[in-house]
């Protein structure tokens, strides 16, 4: 069983700091997100998972974490290829969040951002099987 930090390696996007890092970019320019399971929206049959969570962090606007990913996701606005890791939480409703584990098999390819009450999702286009 491949620990996170290890898939992101091996996606060719390794982690700059594997305890702050909330996502990656890979030699070729392409970025890859961890998305929480649970921050899933659905708009006309469309699943879009929530990547900037803004009111969050309105006090600690300095984590590197959160400023790694608002510097992804713009990346991704200005035209990257984006990928999903599709991450679990102990207890989604507990803060801050603890990891289990994430999606097995597979990553989501990443289509268009949208913004929804102030926040920033990620599209789903696609899923790209790794066993392939």
């Amino acid at each position: 069983m491949q620990n996170i930090t290890n898939l992101f390696a091996s996606l060719g996007a390794p982690l700059k700091n594997k305890r702050w890092s909330w996502g990656a970019e890979s030699s070729k320019g392409e970025i890859y997100l961890r998305v929480w399971k649970d921050e899933l929206a659905i708009i006309y049959d469309k699943h879009f998972y929530r990547v900037t969570h803004k009111e969050k962090f309105i006090n600690n606007q300095s984590h590197p974490g959160y400023r790694e990913r608002l510097r992804h996701v713009d990346q991704i606005k200005s035209g990257c290829n984006s990928f999903m890791v599709i991450c679990t939480a102990e207890d989604p409703n507990v803060l801050p969040r603890t990891f289990v584990g994430y999606e097995r098999g597979y990553i989501s390819v990443g289509g268009k951002i949208i913004n929804i009450d102030g926040d920033d999702w990620l599209e789903e286009k696609d899923r790209v099987d790794l066993r392939k």
